[in-house]
């Protein structure tokens, strides 16, 4: 996996591509996680990247340990295809990262 760093929507924010069980771990700890297909190019204006954090969410889906896996299969099944790619991408906050 190619290590690299992008930036947010309003380029105040840092996301480091990472594994997806680097990505869950991480999300389970509480700390945010942007979700993309693997051949878009995150944050750009065409597509939609989807950022997911545990803070918020816990209200509506509880605190299964699960959780991260029923939305990452969420996003595959209705947005990875083959213009966007087969399988989701993973970025985490640089801040968060260490």
């Amino acid at each position: 996996m190619n290590k690299f760093t992008v930036y947010g929507y309003d380029r105040s924010e840092q996301f480091e591509h990472v594994h997806k069980a680097t990505a869950r771990k991480a999300y389970n700890e509480g700390k945010t996680i942007a979700i993309d297909g693997c051949k878009m190019s995150p944050f750009n204006v065409w597509n939609t990247t989807v950022i997911i954090s545990k803070e918020g969410e816990d209200a509506f889906y509880g605190d299964d340990e699960t959780h991260f896996d029923s939305v990452v299969n969420s996003f595959e099944y209705y947005n990875c295809n083959s213009a966007q790619g087969r399988r989701a991408a993973f970025y985490m906050k640089v801040g968060d990262a260490k």
